[in-house]
């Protein structure tokens, strides 16, 4: 079948050499953990042989780290001082839900389909009194159910971009635009969308946005960001307390320890230096490329494999197909039944295809790095496999 966007293959072709990838595997699972750029491994051999041989004798690594926060606040929209850099978006999500002081009665609002890290830390309000209303809807109409689920005592929407399991994309302008005109702070979980589709948190106006960069920013676990608007983390009681979230942290000797008012408030202590490295280096290949083309290709690949694998006898497409309502991750079940899944998904490993099995779904999520070939060669062994299972 022939495609419009098979002119985005190029694209793969050109920056296919920074991910050195098995001949063998073709890898359709960047929504869970997404291989590192060449330019990410050399960044963190450099800091490795760095401590090896020198140990702590000259910071400027150290320093060139911090330059993760600029390229975060260029990909959010927003400032350097609104970006907290945070060891996951588990923790993100905490410093919120337990920051928040609320009022006997008042509720939180979220789709019921999120994934636990936003999720549990909402739950564990309902010990404090807070109403957790989970929100069940169509993944085209998560927004508008959200938004019929607040009233006048919800304090907080949180939700992700992109949900992690059927790849529905969230109608994120009608959902900031509702809490925004209401005292109602949206917290956005956007692990599964940045490093794939633009945002710009200062033209929605939301509260929070909170990531980690294993995913589509291919970079290293164990960092993440954390953005804070500052009318809204003025809400927010610290849970943490350390050495390195005042204004002049190098200043140990002072007895005014006070909190900084920027987002740096939320980082206590030492910061994952080797992961900020590596999250740097990644980032800048996404900026090279451009977030425009890299979504670009993204969306072209999940196009591709959308076009081709709905109405496949036997397989039923959960993944909204309207370009508006998804993203990078594409999946589908098999006759309604999630061991058929299971079995597809062990299926396309034996074959040294790497996709993920999540709430009975299969999910492919190639990245723009990923060639058109080898989403031809997936769709054939799905198909392949439909006739054996």
């Amino acid at each position: 079948m022939p495609h419009s966007d098979s002119d985005r293959i190029p694209l793969a072709r050109q920056w296919g050499r920074e991910f050195p990838l098995d001949p063998g595997l073709i890898y359709l699972n960047h929504a869970a953990v997404g291989p590192w750029p060449i330019r990410t491994a050399e960044a963190i051999k450099r800091f490795v042989a760095q401590n090896l041989n020198h140990a702590c004798t000259d910071f400027s690594l150290w320093k060139e780290a911090e330059t993760v926060r600029t390229r975060l606040a260029r990909m959010l929209g927003a400032e350097v001082d609104d970006i907290a850099i945070v060891k996951n978006t588990s923790e993100a999500v905490s410093f919120v839900a337990m920051g928040l002081t609320f009022e006997p009665g008042e509720n939180v609002v979220l789709p019921d389909c999120e994934f636990p890290s936003n999720r549990s830390p909402w739950q564990a309000l309902e010990d404090r009194g807070v109403e957790v209303r989970l929100v069940d809807a169509a993944p085209e109409d998560r927004a508008r159910a959200l938004i019929e689920a607040c009233d006048a005592r919800t304090r907080l929407v949180a939700a992700s971009t992109v949900q992690y399991d059927d790849g529905a994309q969230l109608d994120v302008a009608a959902l900031a635009g509702f809490c925004r005109d209401r005292p109602i702070l949206l917290f956005l979980d956007a692990i599964q969308s940045l490093g794939v589709l633009p945002l710009d948190v200062a033209a929605l106006g939301v509260d929070f946005v909170a990531g980690g960069s294993h995913k589509w920013l291919l970079a290293p676990e164990g960092v993440g960001y954390f953005f804070a608007r500052p009318e809204a983390r003025s809400q927010l009681a610290l849970q943490q307390r350390g050495w390195r979230m005042n204004p002049s942290p190098f200043s140990f000797g002072r007895g005014d320890r006070q909190p900084a008012k920027t987002a740096h408030r939320f980082e206590p202590g030492t910061l994952n230096t080797l992961g900020m490295i590596g999250l740097e280096a990644s980032l800048s290949l996404l900026e090279e490329i451009g977030i425009a083309a890299v979504s670009e290709q993204i969306l072209a690949n999940s196009r591709f494999l959308i076009e081709e694998l709905d109405g496949t006898p036997g397989l039923k497409l959960v993944t909204p197909r309207h370009p508006e309502w998804h993203a990078g991750i594409v999946s589908f079940t098999l006759q309604n039944d999630p061991k058929a899944a299971l079995r597809l998904f062990g299926h396309l490993k034996q074959q040294g295809i790497y996709a993920a099995e999540r709430s009975g779904f299969l999910r492919l999520s190639p990245h723009f790095h990923t060639p058109r070939e080898q989403l031809e060669i997936t769709v054939s062994a799905i198909r392949a496999g439909l006739k054996i299972l």
